[in-house]
């Protein structure tokens, strides 16, 4: 139930039995993001990104931890869990590396994978989107598979990740020391 506030930030949810409980958050996405909040020493961010594009509603929040190798990416599909992500976290993925290799010179020589690894290193994230006739790759519901979301992430969030970028010389910083460790040659055996 507080997930559906979270992700609903107009409802406001009320349950009432021999106890009383409200789930409302008119902060939305930012409260769920603001709750799990980490207790990392340096936080760069959050970077939020909302927009429509292709008639998806598409919401995303994100900060990232310099010096952490731990990530951590949560992603909703019309309010239910993805625990299997998919093609909005993908999106997500493309807009972050197309910024990175705009704007942090020294990644730009980087496979696709690399970056992958580099920008989400310390990333803690949240990607709501909201679509119609969504495609799940299972039965199951745990991973989306329409390619429309994939592409309106991507759009919605890429802009706002560059300026993110260009605004934040620490979290530049922070993409070119993991660029470096990924030039480091392997120590001979």
């Amino acid at each position: 139930m507080r997930e559906l506030s979270w992700l609903n930030a107009p409802l406001d949810l009320r349950l009432v039995d021999h106890r009383k409980q409200r789930f409302f958050e008119p902060r939305g996405l930012e409260g769920f993001f603001e709750r799990g909040h980490s207790a990392a020493k340096t936080v760069i961010g959050p970077m939020r990104a909302e927009g429509v594009d292709d008639h998806v509603q598409v919401q995303a929040i994100a900060e990232w931890s310099p010096g952490s190798h731990w990530s951590s990416v949560e992603s909703f599909a019309n309010v239910e869990r993805t625990t299997g992500n998919g093609a909005h976290v993908e999106g997500f993925i493309d807009a972050l590396r197309a910024a990175i290799w705009s704007t942090v010179p020294e990644c730009r020589g980087e496979r696709a994978e690399h970056i992958r690894e580099i920008a989400t290193s310390g990333l803690r994230a949240v990607i709501c989107v909201r679509l119609r006739d969504p495609e799940f790759a299972a039965p199951t519901r745990d991973k989306l598979k329409s390619p429309q979301a994939r592409r309106a992430v991507s759009r919605v969030v890429r802009p706002v990740i560059q300026k993110f970028l260009q605004d934040h010389a620490e979290l530049q910083a922070h993409f070119r020391n993991g660029a470096a460790l990924h030039a480091t040659p392997p120590e001979p055996r």
